[in-house]
């Protein structure tokens, strides 16, 4: 859940150019990581954090498609 959390508010500052909304998705991501890693801690399987993992890295993946793709208009807006 945090994962679509992160994912969704840091797609739509991409995507409306506001940095606010990409900021509180990187930092919804480390929430989600942290949580991860609690749940790993106490006794959660390895599917757990290898579906963290893979989440995060679809999340990163789309994250920096989107950055590159507008990279332009972050910079001058």
């Amino acid at each position: 859940f945090l994962m679509i959390c992160s994912a969704t508010s840091w797609v739509s500052g991409i995507l409306t150019m506001r940095k606010s909304w990409r900021v509180f998705g990187a930092v919804d991501m480390a929430i989600a990581w942290l949580v991860a890693m609690v749940m790993f801690s106490s006794g959660a399987g390895i599917e757990s954090m290898l579906s963290v993992l893979i989440a995060s890295s679809v999340l990163l993946g789309i994250v920096t498609y989107l950055n590159q793709t507008y990279e332009r208009e972050m910079i001058n807006g």
